[in-house]
């Protein structure tokens, strides 16, 4: 949970990643590809590959969103295109993302369903690499 307290103002609770993550709202995604895209603000951290199944795999890597960066499972993963604006954000080492760390991130994701038989969740953009409102 995120509290944010700003001068002298009550605390305040940032409710988007509590709903995202332990309200179910980025599990109901993931659980149903006929959604077409969703912003959602998770922990992400990045894998440099991508499974062998993903069109075009050589060419991708992996976002794996969490709840928190001691979680050993991930709500889903994302695939990615090394060559996307995502992609050079982890190449990019004033971007605050690094290869394998996880980070809190505001992510949008939508369904691949080039494939109808084997859907696949990809993330399009990182909105902002932390979750202040």
């Amino acid at each position: 949970m995120l509290v944010r307290i700003r001068g002298d103002a009550s605390p305040v609770v940032v409710v988007d990643p509590f709903l995202d993550l332990y309200g179910g709202r980025l599990k109901q995604f993931v659980s149903d590809p006929t959604l077409d895209s969703g912003t959602f603000q998770a922990v992400v951290s990045a894998r440099r590959f991508c499974d062998e199944s993903i069109p075009k795999s050589e060419s991708q890597f992996t976002l794996k969103l969490m709840m928190d960066d001691a979680s050993p499972e991930a709500i889903c993963e994302a695939v990615c295109a090394k060559r996307s604006p995502v992609g050079m954000m982890f190449e990019d080492s004033s971007s605050g993302l690094r290869w394998g760390q996880a980070k809190a991130c505001t992510v949008v994701l939508e369904w691949d369903r080039s494939d109808p038989a084997k859907p696949y969740v990809r993330a399009l953009h990182i909105v902002s690499t932390d979750w202040n409102p």
